[in-house]
């Protein structure tokens, strides 16, 4: 049986200030709607017209509301995620250093951080953005309120004026900020060198620098799972296999510590470079794709499993797949073109290492493409004209 589907048939804005049963008693979103539900079954809530220009505004208004709702709903949960994957409990208090870290983590620019003292009657009220990595003050503010009731406005005034500051700070940062990873450790330090690893696989399928990257991450944390899946898959793109196997099964040890999208991997790692199960992680990659349908690793490892399996066609669908999902990763460009070369696509494999090389994704797989198909084609012309 199917859920039934909400449906709102009519909505009501009414102003507590005029309405005697709103104003008394605590306050909360049910309470509310439970008086408000009583003034208008017993019809003491009185329309006002407000003409279509005020009809879309309200509009405007409901719209706006759900989706600041979704947004802190949305917030909320992923620095809950976070908390965990620092190790730390939930509910953890967000001192400065916490923020900090979370923003980093996260992938944020600044964290806002606020004070609020009193002088005599008035209230003094200071808001200031701080760069997540350096510490350094982005912008601030400092106002003063007359009145208690005055704080909100000329707190909001404040706001207003920071975020005019903001404007061109962030736009700088955002010039030259690098995308830091979501892996399980409470060291920063760690997850910057698994980051900086992570970034050598994807961007530019620079195997021998990531080594190094993640053999830094493990010094600093031994106990770092993903960092050890990042060197099994590492190793085995150098063609060390026992190494991959040894770091395979070591991530795989430490699986119960991490979050899911992380166990998915671990367990990937495993089966491909220590068991050998195939098998195995086609079908793990199944559930993790229809489990995260947005992650594109999932796909970007079926594009591999196929490949063993002989099974180009699928590799090939898997490629455009995965680079539908995440266009500027370099890896999911070598799976398209080694897929178009074993289908004899040599064109298509040449056009595609050209979009890679356009994109700055100047990986050696992309140079090698090239090579092989124009050789390819060459040897074609060749055997034709005989």
């Amino acid at each position: 049986m199917s859920r039934p589907r909400c449906t709102i048939s009519r909505l009501v804005v009414c102003d507590p200030r005029k309405a005697a049963l709103l104003k008394e008693g605590n306050k909360s979103d049910r309470i509310d709607a439970r008086k408000l539900a009583e003034l208008l079954r017993t019809n003491q809530v009185r329309p006002v017209y407000h003409g279509e220009h005020g009809i879309r505004t309200l509009k405007e208004l409901g719209r706006s509301y759900l989706t600041v709702s979704k947004e802190i709903t949305r917030t909320m949960a992923q620095i809950q995620q976070t908390l965990h994957m620092m190790s730390l409990p939930t509910g953890t208090p967000l001192t400065s250093n916490v923020a900090r870290e979370l923003c980093q983590r996260t992938g944020s620019m600044a964290v806002l951080d606020g004070s609020i003292t009193t002088l005599g009657t008035q209230y003094v009220l200071g808001i200031k953005a701080v760069n997540c990595v350096s510490g350094e003050i982005l912008a601030e503010e400092q106002t003063t309120a007359n009145t208690k009731k005055q704080v909100l406005k000329v707190l909001n005034e404040a706001a207003t004026r920071l975020r005019l500051k903001l404007g061109e700070s962030l736009a700088t940062m955002r010039r030259f900020d690098t995308p830091i990873e979501q892996a399980t450790t409470p060291s920063l330090e760690a997850l910057q060198a698994y980051s900086l690893g992570m970034k050598a696989v994807k961007i530019k399928s620079d195997f021998l620098p990531a080594v190094g990257f993640f053999k830094r991450a493990t010094s600093l944390d031994q106990n770092f799972a993903a960092a050890y899946g990042g060197l099994a898959l590492s190793y085995w793109c150098l063609g060390r296999t026992d190494l991959a196997a040894e770091n395979a099964r070591r991530a795989f040890e430490l699986r119960d510590r991490v979050t899911d999208p992380e166990k998915f991997l671990i367990e990937v790692y495993y089966h491909e470079y220590f068991t050998g199960n195939l098998e195995r992680n086609l079908q793990t990659c199944e559930v993790w794709a229809q489990t995260y349908p947005r992650d594109d690793n999932p796909r970007g490892i079926r594009i591999g499993i196929y490949w063993v399996l002989g099974q180009y066609d699928r590799a090939l669908d898997e490629a455009q797949a995965n680079l539908r999902l995440a266009p500027a990763i370099a890896i999911g460009y070598g799976g398209l073109m080694y897929s178009y070369i074993a289908l004899n696509l040599l064109e298509d494999a040449q056009a595609a290492a050209a979009q890679a090389l356009a994109k700055n994704l100047d990986s050696l797989s992309c140079a090698m493409t090239c090579m092989i198909s124009s050789f390819c084609k060459k040897m074609l012309v060749q055997l034709r004209s005989k």
